[in-house]
């Protein structure tokens, strides 16, 4: 008797068959779309060299640039992910008008280094042109101020840490210029901070016939935690000339302040000097003539000091 074997095929579900069909939908969706052309837009870093000393922008030059390109899915997207988008822009290189005071960037004078793939094409390049103009007349270096309203967060503090640039030059009339010694930015106003912070600020011209040779400000805030601290201040008198013997009571006072957490001040009696104001009454005013710059005092104690003075 012949033994009969029935082999049976083991066909995939209907699930499995529809995930399979929309794989390869996507594979092949995926495959056209990075065959296919595409006009973007990216910003890039620019960095300016060879930049003309004796012209000022008429705007400030730009630390970026935006440029339309195009080319297939693949490219662009490799472009996005992989490559350090820094430009360096050499005015060297750059064409101008016959008084050099509009250049022209276009795409053979960019040096791309690994800001774009190959075979990428630029289609536009924005800004496309940098004015500049030849200030004339009597000048002036002035100093730069940047001008705060900042509110820290309880128990916090903030020191400017840096300003740039800290001077620059006024052009114009002489008349004008010369009352001139301080150029001021625009207010830079934040509440409750609690972190470091920096940015770039407008420098506000005082007179429209003026011309500044930087028209912004970078600033850069440093913020940190207060820490309390405390010094014994040795008195002496406010001016002790015309006394033959001078007695404080008390002879010290204690001088409560705060500071940043990363300041450091020593006890030192160099960086705080107190003095007694003779007053009229039998109590006199202790005065903080000396403290370094970035402490806040909070409490003298003794505000008020008796003295025995005895004339010469």
């Amino acid at each position: 008797m012949n033994q009969i074997s029935n082999n049976s095929t083991k066909k995939p579900s209907k699930t499995t068959a529809f995930f399979i069909c929309v794989i390869i939908a996507a594979l092949l969706w995926l495959f056209n779309a990075l065959n296919s052309a595409y006009t973007v837009a990216i910003n890039c870093n620019v960095n300016f060299i060879n930049v003309p000393k004796s012209k000022i922008p008429l705007q400030a030059l730009p630390t970026k640039i935006n440029l339309q390109v195009a080319s297939n899915g693949l490219k662009l997207l490799l472009m996005q992910v992989t490559k350090e988008k820094n430009i360096t822009i050499d005015f060297n290189n750059l064409s101008s008008n016959a008084n050099a005071t509009k250049y022209a960037i276009g795409t053979s004078n960019l040096s791309l280094g690994n800001a774009l793939g190959n075979k990428v094409k630029i289609n536009s390049i924005n800004p496309d042109t940098l004015v500049f103009i030849e200030p004339k007349g009597f000048q002036k270096n002035v100093i730069v101020k940047l001008e705060t309203r900042i509110n820290c967060k309880r128990g916090y503090g903030f020191e400017i840490e840096n300003v740039s640039p800290k001077f620059i030059t006024v052009y114009g009339q002489k008349e004008l210029v010369a009352s001139i010694d301080t150029i001021y930015s625009q207010v830079l106003a934040i509440n409750q901070v609690s972190l470091d912070c920096n940015g770039v600020l407008n420098l506000i011209s005082p007179n429209s016939n003026l011309i500044l040779s930087e028209s912004v400000l970078n600033y850069s805030i440093k913020v940190n935690k207060l820490i309390e601290k405390s010094i014994e201040l040795p008195l002496s008198l406010m001016n002790e000339e015309g006394y033959k013997s001078v007695n404080i009571f008390p002879n010290k006072v204690k001088l409560t302040y705060t500071t940043l957490q990363n300041q450091v001040v020593d006890n030192d009696e160099n960086l705080f000097k107190a003095k007694v104001n003779i007053g009229k009454s039998s109590k006199h005013q202790v005065v903080l003539v000396t403290k370094p710059g970035y402490v806040n005092v909070i409490k003298i104690d003794p505000e008020q000091v008796e003295l025995v003075l005895m004339k010469k």
